[in-house]
Formats: C-alpha cells, structure tokens, sequence
C-alpha cells in the first residue's frame, strides 16, 4: 500500500458512486404480456436489465476495479495494529470529513502537522518491506 494509493481512496468511491448511478440510470425495464401458452391467461412480466452494449461493459469493468481498489484500503486500514497509524488512515483517508494533516496532528497530540504524515510513511514503508511477497 502507498501513499498515492490511500489518497486516492476519496476519489475513487466518489467515482464508484458515479458509475453506480449510471448504470442506473441505463437500466432497462421491459414488460411483456404473454397468454400464448396454457391456461392462456393474460399476465405482465417485467424484465430489468443492463442492454448489452460496449458502454455497459465498460462501466461494469470500471465498477468492478473501483471496487477492488476501495476495498483494498478498507483492508489495509482494519489490518493497521497501531492505534495511532490506525487513526491517521481512518482520519485523513476512510472519514467522510476531510481531515488536514494540520488536524490530524492537532487531534493527535502533535505540535507539527508534518509529524502524522511522516509517521504513516514510515509505517507504509516498513509494511511494504514486510508485505513484498503477498
């Protein structure tokens, strides 16, 4: 995991959400009346679907890597042991609020905003060293 990597988290379920509603919005409902076979009652069968178009593939393979993206941060973040490596990544990258690094430090105890920042690139480092194989 990097840095670069957990910055993005935002943007990409900002983006997630954005495709989401796309394909919402491209969601086809069809109803069909049908009385051909027995007992030859009429009756409405609605059908929703995506139309099979290259468009859908697209945003279905771009929600699909959002998605992997997103959950690989949540990962990472639930897998930190360190309380305050933990509270970084939930502050500066899962909150809903955007928190500074001024903030953080400032919510941390620290007279420097550079300090929790340093602190998680340290902490990235060292995972990085120890996570090569995985």
């Amino acid at each position: 995991m990097t840095l670069e990597q957990l910055e993005a988290y935002r943007a990409n379920r900002a983006e997630l959400e954005a495709v989401e509603d796309e394909l919402n919005r491209r969601c086809v409902t069809i109803g069909v009346s049908s009385a051909a076979t027995f007992p030859y009652s009429k009756h409405t069968v609605t059908q929703e679907g995506l139309p099979p178009d290259p468009r859908t593939r697209q945003l279905l393979e771009r929600k699909a890597r959002l998605k992997a993206a997103c959950a690989a941060v949540k990962k990472f973040a639930e897998s930190v042991d360190d309380w305050e490596i933990h509270e970084i990544v939930r502050l500066r990258v899962i909150s809903d609020k955007r928190y500074s690094w001024s903030m953080i430090a400032a919510k941390l105890g620290y007279l420097a905003e550079h300090t929790p920042k340093r602190k998680l690139e340290g902490y990235l480092k060292m995972y990085n060293m120890h996570n090569k194989g995985d």
